[in-house]
């Protein structure tokens, strides 16, 4: 049974565009944890149909690790320009998923944040955001990963994270 949503915000990623998705990706939900599911094109193409308005990059994916990039603008700042808690916290958790459907295909796109506890460390510079998520544990219903951010072209980071995934049941 499908509902009809009374809210006038439309989203990109329509139900047509998941199946799409799904069919396409969909020989890719055996992986084996520590094996990359998702090549980065796949990713970066998941992650765009999924967020088409998102300022960040995917820069790199690997086993169990993610590295992302906010291209921090006037936008992002808060008053006494530094870069806003609000867009460090969207930032440490879009990396985090992207590190999970790089492991775990479409069912990794399913994957729902449970928690996401973050610790601001240092004022981060003026510029862009450097994410650099590692997964710690992958289990076939919660994934456990920290995420560390950076300044670019600083190596102290200035917030760290752990954040936990929940990976909902696909029948």
């Amino acid at each position: 049974m499908v509902r009809k949503c009374a809210s006038k915000t439309t989203n990109p990623l329509t139900l047509a565009n998941l199946f799409l998705l799904e069919v396409q990706y969909s020989g890719r939900n055996d992986c084996v944890g520590g094996t990359m599911c998702l090549t980065k094109d796949e990713v970066i193409k998941i992650f765009s149909e999924g967020f088409p308005g998102s300022k960040a990059v995917i820069e790199e994916v690997g086993d169990n690790w993610a590295v992302m990039r906010l291209p921090a603008n006037t936008k992002h700042l808060r008053p006494g320009a530094t870069v806003s808690g609000p867009a460090m916290m969207t930032l440490t958790d879009a990396v985090m998923w992207v590190a999970i459907i790089a492991q775990k295909g479409m069912q990794g796109f399913h994957s729902v944040t449970s928690s996401l506890s973050i610790n601001f460390l240092n004022r981060p510079k003026h510029g862009d955001l450097i994410a650099k998520a590692e997964i710690l544990k992958l289990g076939k219903r919660l994934v456990v990963g920290e995420v560390r951010l950076y300044s670019e072209g600083d190596d102290t980071p200035v917030a760290f994270s752990t954040v936990t995934y929940a990976i909902p049941h696909i029948k």
